[in-house]
């Protein structure tokens, strides 16, 4: 098979996991996330908390803080990055919008938090992996994670979304309370763990290693 043909292949593939890997984080936000009020890091966190704040819809939150941080990626990882970024960003932004036009979607989660925690947990993770594997991103604080693994190496890729996210959780114990609090707290630390998990299998299955990995 011809060099161009392989490439281009693997780049269709790439943009094809970006493609499921943002529905799954977009599922997670609208299904649990923001009806839960869980802040569990990321600009989708940070704008739960915002949102208590000014009065702006979370999404359109998100928009402005990803693009500022779109900004950043485009400075310090390199064009690759910023544009597989920028299309995961987008590809979110726009699952949200459609999913919120879905009647009672905020209403589809469990009576029970702790399981849609759960499941919220699973889904951004699996969907954060699926991302990253391909060296994108949904946007938001995901970016500063790369950016602490590109400098520091050593640092696994769960590790960097914890650093970058537990202020943001901490803001969740002020405004939502403790149960909401730990909740997010929680949510953080399986959410690191996890993503590191699903992102080594990812690796396995496809015979390669991923930055912070």
């Amino acid at each position: 098979m011809p060099k161009n043909t392989v490439r281009d292949s693997v780049v269709i593939r790439d943009y094809l996991v970006i493609a499921a890997g943002s529905v799954l984080y977009a599922a997670a936000l609208c299904l649990f996330v923001y009806p839960r009020s869980f802040s569990f890091g990321g600009t989708s966190g940070l704008s739960v908390l915002l949102a208590a704040i000014i009065p702006l819809p979370e999404s359109v939150i998100t928009v402005i803080l990803n693009t500022a941080l779109m900004i950043l990626a485009l400075l310090l990882l390199g064009r690759q990055f910023a544009l597989r970024t920028l299309v995961g960003s987008v590809l979110t932004t726009g699952a949200i919008g459609l999913m919120d036009l879905i009647p009672g979607i905020s209403w589809l989660h469990t009576p029970w938090m702790w399981v849609d925690l759960v499941l919220a947990v699973t889904l951004v993770a699996c969907g954060t992996a699926m991302l990253f594997s391909v060296n994108a991103s949904s946007g938001g604080t995901d970016i500063l994670a790369m950016i602490i693994t590109s400098r520091a190496p050593g640092v696994k890729i769960g590790g960097a979304l914890f650093l970058s996210d537990i202020l943001i959780v901490c803001g969740a114990f002020v405004l939502y309370g403790v149960q909401t609090g730990v909740c997010s707290a929680v949510g953080l630390v399986l959410k690191s763990v996890l993503t590191d998990g699903v992102l080594r299998v990812i690796n396995v299955i496809f015979g390669k290693k991923t930055q912070g990995t």
